[in-house]
């Protein structure tokens, strides 16, 4: 990722190796299954720096990434998850990450998508990390869906021993409900609204935080699909009280189907008079090099960086290259 303006011009780089796996022990071949699923992950500077400090040059309020850090070595997921009533109620206990179940769009993926974290996170959300977690979700019909859980508020991702998690309990909790018709001449949606809270914490002395979020996805054709984001939160973690975006996401524009154009403008209202709204667009083009390997370019611009009042505009170019087996 290189900036452009901004306050400072150094570059990032950074890897992301991902290990995932998923055991079916229970009712394999049928739709009431239980699979334990565990996944791993090593990210890693190349160079200097990587490019999640990028923000602090930029100023921003809201990261041009975050996924593609310095962290290391660590666990994700180790988790259990049930299905029962031929795949009407699914319950999840173990060590899991909350953003995976609520308050993310269709098209929110750092891997193969927009990077901001405006669009590849709900970032008025105040998400602990990976750790000790209890999901249930219940789907009565094929168009409606119910998601709630709990979390422990102390969860830290860097944090691999089960036991300390256990030591505090406060918690994030969560809930979701949804709406996933599919319209003739048009295509699947979905239409969310979603709540969440998280407890006060002793340690740190960390105030309580909460917030909601709507969500529209939907398919305008079999090559386009769009989305829509309000979120709102009381901002005492993220300092974010208001967030917006929209965006599209378009396949095969240059002719090659499994390729993937992204556009999305994204508005972010902080808590704090200290700083001052700030606009993000993004756009990108990703290539399907071969059926393992993609390559993506992308450009954001930032408009009035929150938390750098001498800066009007700044952006970054960067380029992902991924691939899997």
């Amino acid at each position: 990722m290189q900036p452009l303006g901004g306050q400072s011009s150094r570059s990032g780089a950074a890897g992301d190796l991902d290990f995932m796996s998923s055991w079916t022990l229970i009712g394999r071949g049928t739709k009431d299954t239980g699979r334990f699923v565990f996944t791993g992950e090593y990210r890693f500077r190349m160079g200097n720096q990587p490019p999640s400090e990028i923000r602090g040059q930029m100023g921003a309020i809201v990261a041009p990434t975050g996924t593609f850090n310095d962290r290391g070595w660590v666990i994700r997921d180790a988790y259990w998850i049930q299905r029962l009533f031929d795949a009407r109620v699914r319950i999840l206990i173990g060590r899991a990450d909350p953003s995976d179940y609520v308050g993310s769009h269709w098209l929110q993926n750092v891997n193969n998508s927009f990077v901001n974290r405006n669009f590849s996170a709900n970032a008025a959300v105040a998400f602990p990390g990976h750790g000790p977690m209890l999901g249930v979700s219940i789907r009565p019909t094929d168009q409606f869906y119910l998601t709630v859980g709990a979390a422990n508020a102390y969860s830290n991702t860097l944090d691999g021993e089960f036991e300390s998690l256990f030591n505090e309990w406060d918690l994030f909790t969560f809930g979701e409900i949804g709406y996933t018709p599919t319209f003739q001449g048009l295509g699947q949606g979905r239409y969310a609204f979603g709540l969440w809270h998280i407890d006060a914490r002793s340690i740190g002395n960390l105030p309580e935080d909460y917030g909601l979020t709507f969500i529209v996805d939907q398919n305008l054709t079999d090559r386009l699909q769009i989305f829509a984001r309000y979120a709102y939160s009381e901002g005492t973690l993220t300092n974010i009280r208001q967030s917006g975006q929209v965006g599209l996401g378009f396949s095969g524009l240059l002719g090659r189907k499994d390729d993937l154009t992204g556009a999305a403008f994204a508005l972010t209202i902080p808590r704090s008079d200290a700083s001052r709204n700030e606009t993000v667009l993004e756009v990108f083009h990703r290539f399907q090099v071969t059926q393992n390997t993609q390559l993506s370019f992308g450009l954001q611009l930032i408009a009035n960086p929150g938390n750098a009042p001498d800066n009007e505009t700044a952006g970054a170019f960067y380029a992902r290259l991924r691939t899997s087996f």
